[in-house]
């Protein structure tokens, strides 16, 4: 993942970011895919709790 992460980095500077905007960019990427992993989760637990209720 290290590489991959580095060269996902590389190439954003290739494309004219900085690399600390890359790393914010992708950080900001991550917590948005955390949350809607949480999210989902969250949805599917309610629909679990209906589905036992009907």
């Amino acid at each position: 993942m290290q590489l991959a992460f580095e060269r996902l980095v590389e190439r954003a500077a290739a494309a004219g970011w900085s690399e600390r905007e890359a790393v914010i960019a992708i950080i900001d990427l991550a917590d948005n895919h955390m949350l809607s992993i949480a999210a989902n989760n969250k949805t599917n637990a309610l629909l679990d709790l209906l589905k036992r209720m009907t």
